[in-house]
């Protein structure tokens, strides 16, 4: 049997299909009818997966999706593998000022500007809080590292330009620092992040997570492999304990709102080289605390 909730979403849908056809059963109607039979069906099905603990909430009944999708048209794709914290950046300016961004590159890297907007060089999470901040976007940055520390040095993603970098990461936070931008040695827990990430209209968060494995439930997120990678995070959902995301790196026609559980996210923004790196973004004034 349905659960009773169930049933009586199933019978209500049902009812409303026959006060249709017995109106008058017109083409429309009928169209109609088929659209509100596939609902009840669909609400049959997830009662039966729920029962059997193996459901994914159907999008149509969540409510934190129903917020995020009004954010589709945001997506902005990377063109290579190195501008995925750039395209965030694209990302929530469309976001926060409603502008068509057309080159950001050249637009917020003037030659006296210590932003490094580098191509083929992967940017730093200060980067892109310097270039939020060009831009006119209000956010605070939360990491666990004010530099370029010795762990660093562990792992491929980083072992290219370190060198250089240690140079530019220290002159990208005195730049912040002379600007008065929030910048918070501090780690934000996952509780934390599920209470800031309840409406995409207000918030919204740029996080850096490591991309191994990013997809799959089995963890293959081991200390000895690390590819950085910027994700922008529109909401939590309760009703399944995801977060609702977009993803630059999805270069497909029509991209989508995708999803990670919390589970997969903690392990994919706290492993080690991330820096725990996230960087907040306002549509109205906020501080660091």
């Amino acid at each position: 049997m349905l659960t009773q909730d169930i049933n009586n979403k199933v019978l209500d849908v049902v009812r409303v299909g026959q006060l249709f056809l017995q109106k008058s059963p017109k083409i429309m109607d009928i169209a109609v009818v088929l659209m509100l039979g596939r609902l009840a069906y669909e609400l049959y099905k997830y009662d039966r997966k729920k029962r059997k603990g193996d459901v994914d909430m159907p999008d149509i009944f969540s409510k934190a999706y129903l917020k995020a999708r009004g954010f589709l048209y945001i997506h902005h794709a990377q063109v290579s593998d190195w501008d995925c914290g750039l395209a965030c950046a694209y990302m929530v300016r469309q976001w926060a000022l409603g502008d068509q961004v057309t080159d950001l590159m050249h637009e917020t890297c003037p030659e006296n500007q210590i932003i490094s907007v580098r191509q083929g060089k992967p940017l730093w999470t200060i980067d892109i809080l310097l270039t939020l901040n060009q831009i006119g976007v209000d956010a605070s940055m939360f990491t666990l590292s004010r530099g370029v520390e010795a762990h660093h040095y562990n792992y491929d993603w980083y072992n290219e330009t370190v060198d250089e970098d240690v140079y530019h990461v220290r002159k990208a936070f005195d730049l912040a620092e002379a600007k008065s931008l929030p910048v918070c040695h501090a780690k934000i827990s996952l509780l934390q992040l599920q209470h800031s990430l309840k409406d995409p209209s207000k918030v919204v968060a740029v996080i850096l997570i490591n991309n191994i494995g990013l997809y799959s439930e089995n963890s293959l997120m081991t200390t000895a492999v690390y590819k950085g990678h910027y994700l922008l995070l529109l909401v939590y959902d309760p009703s399944d304990d995801t977060f609702l995301f977009l993803d630059p790196a999805d270069s497909a026609k029509y991209p989508t709102i995708m999803r990670i559980s919390s589970k997969s996210l903690e392990e994919a923004r706290t492993h080690p080289g991330t820096d725990q790196d996230i960087i907040f973004c306002y549509r109205s004034n906020r501080c660091c605390q």
